[in-house]
């Protein structure tokens, strides 16, 4: 995860609000602790996939966005 994380230049922060969980859950995940229920476990694989095809795509990661709108830009491309 925190590979393909750094390759994205998704920082923590960001991944914690698209997946709707604490910023120490996150840490944590990075840091082997299973992911909670299949379904969570299920969505943040999914995301994970999707951040996969944007950097392929040459969509992440992002050059100039900052800030909320950054993290705006992230909704749209992982949708």
């Amino acid at each position: 995860m925190k590979k393909i994380l750094d390759l994205a230049d998704i920082r923590v922060v960001e991944f914690a609000a698209l997946t709707k969980v604490s910023k120490a859950t996150v840490h944590n995940w990075i840091k082997g602790t299973p992911i909670g229920t299949e379904l969570v476990r299920d969505q943040v694989e999914t995301l994970i996939s999707r951040i996969q095809a944007a950097v392929k795509d040459g969509k992440l990661p992002l050059k100039d966005a900052v800030g909320r709108e950054r993290l705006r830009i992230l909704k749209v491309i992982l949708q």
